[in-house]
């Protein structure tokens, strides 16, 4: 409904009742509206997105460090080896290994190396499992035989990784 207002001299003039707004600016206020609810839904879309990428990176390193942490308290030696000849022919085709865990977690082992050469473990099957502090005696036929006076590096890997190389004399 529209007023109309008469001026001397100035002509009539049409004039909007107080109380009623322009379609313009109800149109530019929904459109705020509009741009606020889709930026607030990319917010929280993104938001929830990075919240679980953290989460999927921080199990994984928290993974990694308790693997690494157990690595670090797993440690062994190699205490005695014994070079023995089986067939009685003047070459050790056996080796008896001594191995103790000095670690404060238990140990397993997985593998046995002769110069770079994976062996055969005959007694007991491997993987051998050790407690803390305890022995274990690996009996290993050797894919090559050794003369005697040989220097032979032996090299035990466990489960978790670990390596332990030690060189050592065939008598």
């Amino acid at each position: 409904m529209l007023i109309d207002i008469h001026v001397e001299g100035a002509g009539r003039l049409k004039m909007n009742p107080p109380l009623h707004r322009s379609r313009k600016a109800v149109s530019t206020i929904v459109a705020n509206l509009l741009i606020m609810a889709m930026v607030a839904a990319v917010g929280t879309t993104l938001f929830a997105w990075t919240v679980t990428g953290y989460g999927a990176y921080q199990s994984q390193v928290s993974f990694y460090l308790s693997d690494r942490s157990s690595s670090a308290k797993e440690r062994f030696i190699i205490e005695h080896v014994w070079f023995v000849d089986g067939d009685d022919d003047g070459l050790y085709d056996q080796v008896e290994l001594y191995i103790r865990n000095i670690g404060t977690i238990h140990l397993i082992i997985e593998e046995v190396y002769v110069d770079g050469v994976k062996e055969d473990v005959t007694t007991p099957e491997l993987p051998l499992e050790l407690g803390m502090n305890q022995v274990g005696k690996l009996e290993v036929t050797l894919t090559e035989k050794v003369s005697p006076s040989a220097l032979k590096e032996i090299e035990i890997l466990s489960s978790r990784g670990n390596t332990y190389t030690v060189y050592w004399e065939a008598r």
